[in-house]
C-alpha cells in the first residue's frame, strides 16, 4: 500500500510516540530521496547559488574553516563532512593546500544511482553511515575537523551524534555545527525534522518535544563549546576537543 505525505506523517508521529524513532526515521528517508533527486535534477531547486558552489571545482573552503586547518602543521589535515548529501558543501583549500576529505551520509549507496541519472561526479563520494556511528565507522581521534551542516537535526539521536563526532576528532581538533535554529518546531516536527538545535545564553541545547539536553554542560571536561545564533537565524557551534 502506498501512503501519501499526510499518511506518512501520521504514521511517523505514531511511531515516535511509541518509542520507535529509528523506524520513523527510516520512513522519513523517502522524503530525503525525493528532495535530492529534485535538487540535482533542477540545479538546486530554490538554492541555485548553493548548487553552483557545491559543483564548482574552484570553490574554496570558507575562511573560518580554513583558519582551523591552517593551525595543523607537519601533516595533511583530515576533514569529515557528516550528513554531506550527494555533494559536499566543503570547498578546496586556498592555494591548493592539501586536505584529506571524507564524507558520510545515510543515503550514500543510493546516491550512486543518482549520480548516474544526473550525469554528475562529486568531489568526494560519501560512505554510507549515520552521525550516531561515525567513530565506529572511521575510528577514534582521526579528524582535525568534523563538519555537519543542516543534517544533525534530521537524525535519530543528535546528542549521540555529537558524542560520536567528538570521539572521531583528534585532541585539539573541532566539530563544527551549522543548523537552522529550532528547525523541528519550525517544521512542526514533520518528517525527519524531529529535533531542535538552539543557543540559549551562550549554551548549546539540543531537544525535541519531550526532552532537552544542555550539550555545553554535558561536554564539560571533554571539550569547549562556543556557540552563537547569527542574524540569519542559523546556530553555529565550535566544539573543540580538549
Amino acid at each position: 500500500m502506498r501512503w501519501g505525505p499526510r499518511g506518512r506523517e501520521l504514521i511517523q508521529r505514531g511511531l515516535h510516540r511509541a518509542g520507535l524513532s529509528s523506524v520513523a526515521w527510516r520512513l522519513g528517508l523517502d522524503e530525503e530521496r525525493r528532495f535530492w533527486d529534485g535538487y540535482l535534477g533542477t540545479g538546486g531547486l530554490d538554492w541555485p547559488e548553493e548548487y553552483v558552489r557545491r559543483t564548482d571545482p574552484a570553490t574554496e573552503l570558507e575562511p573560518h574553516l580554513e583558519a582551523r586547518l591552517a593551525a595543523v602543521t607537519g601533516r595533511v589535515p583530515r576533514v569529515l563532512d557528516v550528513g554531506s548529501g550527494p555533494l559536499t558543501a566543503l570547498g578546496r583549500r586556498p592555494g591548493g593546500a592539501p586536505m584529506d576529505l571524507a564524507a558520510v551520509d545515510p543515503l550514500a549507496d543510493w546516491y550512486t544511482a543518482l549520480y548516474a541519472r544526473h550525469g554528475l561526479e562529486p568531489r568526494v563520494r560519501p560512505r554510507e553511515g549515520r552521525a550516531e556511528e561515525v567513530a565506529a565507522l572511521f575510528g577514534a581521534e582521526q579528524f582535525d575537523l568534523v563538519f555537519c551542516r543542516n543534517a544533525l537535526d534530521h537524525g535519530v539521536d543528535p546528542v549521540l551524534g555529537i558524542d560520536q563526532m567528538l570521539t572521531a576528532t583528534r585532541p585539539g581538533g573541532s566539530v563544527h555545527l551549522e543548523h537552522a535554529e529550532r528547525e523541528g518546531a519550525n517544521q512542526h516536527y514533520r518528517g525527519l525534522h524531529q529535533w531542535d538545535i538552539q543557543e540559549v545564553d551562550g549554551r548549546l541545547l539540543v531537544g525535541n518535544r519531550t526532552r532537552t539536553t544542555d550539550v555545553s554542560t554535558r561536554l564539560e571536561g571533554r571539550a569547549t563549546v562556543e556557540v552563537e545564533t547569527g542574524t540569519d537565524g542559523w546556530v553555529r557551534a565550535w566544539i573543540t576537543r580538549t
